[in-house]
C-alpha cells in the first residue's frame, strides 16, 4: 500500500512539474497565434511577412520590457523550434556554423546592425 502511495506521490510531482515547465515556456514567447514561419509566406506576401514579424516584435517587446536583442533572438528561435521552420532552422544553422554563402551573411549583419540601432535609440 505504502508502494502505491509514493508511486502515486511521484507521478503527481512528474505531471506537475510537466505543466510548470510548459507554462514557464510559454509564458517566454509573445501570443502570435497569425504568426507562420517564415517560409510558409507565399513571395506575393511579403508585405503580410512584415506586418507579422513587426506584429511578433512589439508583442514580445511588450510582453517583456527589458529584454534584450539576445533575448528577442533566442525567442525567435524558441518560435521556430516551436513551430518546427525547418527552413529557418537551417538557415540559422548555416550562419552560426559559417556555412552560408557571402550574400546571406552580408544580408544578416546588416540586418542586425540596424536592429542594434534601432534598439539603442529608444
Amino acid at each position: 500500500m505504502k508502494r502505491i502511495i509514493i508511486y502515486n506521490c511521484v507521478a503527481i510531482l512528474v505531471v506537475l512539474s510537466a505543466i510548470f515547465c510548459f507554462y514557464e515556456n510559454s509564458r517566454s514567447l509573445p501570443k502570435v497565434a497569425h504568426q507562420k514561419c517564415p517560409d510558409d509566406y507565399a513571395d506575393s506576401e511579403l508585405s503580410q511577412y512584415n506586418i507579422d514579424f513587426d506584429k511578433w516584435t512589439n508583442e514580445f517587446y511588450d510582453t517583456h520590457p527589458d529584454a534584450t536583442l539576445s533575448d528577442w533572438s533566442n525567442a525567435r528561435y524558441k518560435f521556430w523550434v516551436i513551430n518546427d521552420c525547418v527552413a529557418a532552422l537551417k538557415r540559422y544553422n548555416e550562419v552560426k556554423n559559417g556555412t552560408a554563402d557571402n550574400a546571406k551573411m552580408t544580408a544578416i549583419r546588416t540586418m542586425v546592425s540596424e536592429m542594434v540601432i534601432s534598439t539603442s535609440t529608444k
